[in-house]
């Protein structure tokens, strides 16, 4: 069983289909911890010296000082820190201040380390996800409704892949045209 369970998660993880991954890991979870810790011990290594920035945001947060605690967790992510609850809050944070642009780049950026394939972080994980499949929806529902608001290429279905986090069709003079301004964001 343990190394077919090995098999799976290694396939899984091979071909980013995250959700699956965690939801294995969950539902074998002693297991996947088992076998996480022996193909990636390095992750489990102690090496989070900002777990006392953890300890100041959440201080913040109970004072009610969001900008204090918005320094805090981007200090703590910047330094590639492997406590997902300050990817979660930041992100809510950001999408609270409707800047789903940064809650996407800090979902992102969970996804772009190596802690979040974790079996420890799977709840956080899985919420994370959520979180960005919600914002990467809003944002094709925006991008979708503007073009087809203002005349421009109004199938966005096979173009609004995963790397690109929004789009700014504005100010294009020309019918059926994407504005050349395309931000794009990805693996």
């Amino acid at each position: 069983m343990t190394d077919t369970l090995k098999a799976k998660m290694l396939e899984l993880l091979k071909q980013n289909r995250k959700r699956e991954y965690l939801d294995l890991c969950k539902h074998n979870y002693i297991q996947a911890v088992s076998i996480i810790q022996k193909l990636f011990p390095e992750l489990y290594v102690d090496r989070d010296p900002f777990d006392s920035l953890y300890d100041k945001a959440m201080e913040n947060k109970k004072q009610g000082n969001t900008e204090g605690e918005i320094q805090i967790l981007e200090t703590a992510i910047a330094s590639l820190s492997a406590m997902p609850y300050c990817y979660e809050r930041l992100s809510v944070l950001y999408s609270k201040a409707n800047n789903h642009k940064k809650a996407y780049a800090v979902c992102m950026q969970w996804f772009d380390s190596d802690f979040w394939n974790m079996p420890n972080s799977l709840t956080t994980s899985l919420k994370l996800l959520d979180r960005l499949e919600k914002l990467k929806k809003k944002n094709m529902d925006r991008a979708s409704h503007y073009t087809s608001r203002h005349g421009y290429v109004s199938t966005l279905s096979g173009f609004l892949y995963e790397p690109i986090i929004s789009l700014l069709l504005v100010g294009s003079t020309h019918k059926n045209r994407l504005h050349p301004n395309i931000l794009m964001c990805g693996y």
